[in-house]
């Protein structure tokens, strides 16, 4: 695995880890009911997971201050979400 979920919304988040320097994605990276042009509303689990879910990076290449820096920094980040 490379990338790990969090459920908090990618659009309140990602610009907050992005100054941190810190690239964080979409867990999903598309729906395949959008591709195929289907309603939306059939599909409200994926919906959902898809917009308030964010994946932070973590793979085996990360450095030990690497995973330290990630996970100090998306501990401040979820205080300043949560305080809001």
């Amino acid at each position: 695995f490379f990338r790990f979920p969090l459920n908090i919304k990618y659009n309140d988040v990602k610009d907050l880890f992005y100054n941190k320097n810190i690239i964080v994605r979409q867990f999903i990276d598309f729906l395949i009911h959008r591709i195929l042009k289907v309603d939306s509303k059939n599909y409200p689990n994926a919906e959902r997971f898809f917009l308030n879910t964010t994946s932070i990076p973590i793979y085996p290449a990360l450095t030990d201050e690497e995973v330290i820096y990630i996970i100090k920094n998306t501990k401040n980040i979820l205080q300043i979400i949560n305080r809001d």
